[in-house]
């Protein structure tokens, strides 16, 4: 049964009765607010405001008044406010003896455990001059809410990405090179050394298992000094040439499923591929022809001035021209990588032969993470210009909740290569170390890696007591945290929600914090059932229940 509210109202409590009888300074009320205090951000803030009813100060009295919060085992006073009339010597509020009037009153105090079940009381002395009369005390508020301490240091470290693919498109690519007006291959082409290399790498694939050819793509041209017409014929016949030579080559490979797998395109005269030669030759005034040869527009006017400057500059007849007359044969191919299964047992058995990406990507197949801790470490001995192990490794020991070593390999790997990753898992460290300052600036660093940098921003921001950006910052995330944040921020609805969707919501602390939910929302019924599950799951949770003073005003049968 709910016995007072628990709403963050103001509560006003009369405190005219221990004062009864002084003509000094009576009929006091004070409004506190919130009621119970609030915890926020390391500390409490207290706000009272005093109402002093009509004839209830004299005109020539100094009242001081100060707050105590007091708990078991200790108390804390706040500052002291002075209230006077308008006839007293000094520095206060003053107060009309006739019409009474308002003074306010706001102090911060570094919050401390005890504080959850304590009480508000204001104690009172009056006098005038040195004369000084204590007038007691009276209780004006019930305990502190502590609920942000609820906050769980589930920080999201960021594993840094393996680039490992198991299946590589590569290619190959040999040329066959033609006389002039000429399609037909020569034999010795066919000994020339990138054909010969062709030769050898087309019996690879058909040996290799982790080879697989998949196509041959034949693109063949003409130099561009001819006509244009019987260039472009030229060219198709030089493809055609060049693919019966390619099916040959395959067909003696015996890679049948070449056979069928080409395209062969007679491109023309290379006009691009003879300004590219000539821009690279050693040709005198190599950019003067250039600009001239631009200056044509018709094709066959430039082509027969191709013509004419090759019987002057004979390099271009020698070493440019005969380039262009060609068949480019492109074999691709796919490169076929370890499986997942080859992958666990050469990390284990054979970890030295895996390439940087295979070690990185192996290392996550493991389920045991001291396997995991295995391949990392071999690859971060052997890759030490690379920062993406030594933050793996750290990452695994953030898990295994070695928060020291984990510090040290994320050191290690900022040192390498300072990015986004290492910043997002220093700064886990720096907020579990209670730099909380250092651990908002490296999330804010880390914001491009990833949304779990916003998400450890967003924990920092409960601590802070900025509840509105925790909420920002945990916007989609389906976590204890995400709905403490929400509850913080005023939307128990919404909480209760995104409790329902996280994993933590059946757990000791997910029930408990379901309580606390229930509680705002005037459910005592809901709150007994989260509260009785969260005890039978976590048996420390009845201590922090029984004086938690968000329950204040409701029967617990705990």
């Amino acid at each position: 049964m709910i016995l007072r509210s628990i709403k963050n109202y103001a509560f006003i409590i009369a405190a005219g009765l221990a004062f009864t009888g002084c003509s000094l300074f009576d009929d006091v009320t004070y409004n506190v607010n919130p009621d119970p205090l609030e915890a926020h951000g390391d500390s409490v803030r207290v706000n009272v405001t005093g109402t002093v009813a009509e004839k209830s100060i004299n005109k020539n009295a100094i009242a001081d008044v100060t707050p105590v919060l007091r708990w078991e085992g200790g108390e804390l006073a706040l500052k002291t406010v002075t209230v006077q009339g308008e006839n007293a010597a000094g520095n206060g509020i003053v107060i009309n003896s006739k019409t009474g009037g308002n003074f306010s009153y706001s102090d911060v105090v570094p919050y401390q455990e005890s504080m959850m079940k304590s009480e508000l009381f204001v104690t009172a002395s009056a006098g005038k001059g040195t004369n000084r009369k204590e007038l007691g005390e009276t209780k004006i508020a019930d305990g502190v809410k502590a609920t942000a301490y609820l906050v769980q240091s589930d920080d999201m470290p960021i594993m840094a990405e393996d680039k490992f693919q198991r299946i590589i498109r590569q290619q190959s690519v040999a040329t066959i090179n033609y006389l002039v007006n000429s399609s037909t291959v020569r034999g010795s082409e066919l000994r020339d050394q990138d054909i010969k290399a062709w030769k050898e790498f087309l019996k690879e694939l058909q040996e290799n298992e982790r080879l697989e050819a998949k196509s041959v793509e034949i693109d063949a041209f003409a130099s561009p000094e001819g006509e244009v017409d019987k260039n472009d014929a030229l060219a198709d016949n030089r493809a055609g040439s060049a693919t019966a030579t390619v099916k040959n080559l395959a067909k003696r490979a015996k890679l049948e499923e070449l056979q069928s797998s080409y395209e062969e395109k007679g491109l023309g005269e290379d006009w691009e591929g003879f300004r590219k030669l000539m821009e690279e030759s050693d040709i005198e005034d190599k950019d003067l022809i250039i600009r001239i040869l631009e200056t044509y527009s018709d094709v066959n006017e430039r082509e027969k001035e191709i013509k004419n400057l090759s019987k002057t500059y004979t390099e271009i007849a020698k070493d440019i021209l005969p380039k262009l007359r060609r068949s480019e044969m492109t074999l691709a191919y796919d490169v076929i990588g370890y499986s997942d299964e080859e992958l666990v047992t050469i990390s284990k058995s054979n970890p030295d032969s895996l390439n940087l990406e295979e070690a990185l990507y192996a290392a996550q197949l493991h389920e045991d993470m001291n396997d995991q801790l295995a391949v990392y470490k071999n690859a971060e001995a052997r890759f030490t210009d690379d920062n993406r192990a030594a933050n793996n490794i750290g990452v695994i020991y953030l898990k295994q909740g070695n928060d020291a070593e984990a510090a040290s390999q994320f050191t290690k790997a900022d040192n390498i290569q300072s990015d986004a990753i290492t910043a997002n898992n220093m700064g886990i460290i720096a907020r579990r170390n209670g730099d909380r300052k250092k651990a908002a600036e490296m999330f804010r660093n880390g914001m491009s890696a990833g949304d779990e940098a916003a998400y450890n921003l967003g924990i920092v921001n409960i601590q802070d007591g900025d509840y509105d950006r925790a909420v920002s910052n945990m916007k989609g995330a389906d976590s204890f945290n995400a709905a403490l944040a929400t509850l913080l921020n005023g939307d128990a609805s919404g909480a209760a929600n995104i409790l329902e969707s996280a994993p933590e919501g059946d757990s000791a602390v997910g029930h408990y914090l379901k309580a606390v939910i229930a509680a705002r929302q005037g459910d005592s019924a809901a709150v007994n059932s989260h509260l009785q599950t969260a005890v039978s799951m976590d048996s420390s949770l009845r201590d922090r229940a029984m004086m938690d003073a968000e329950f204040l005003g409701i029967t617990l049968s705990l």
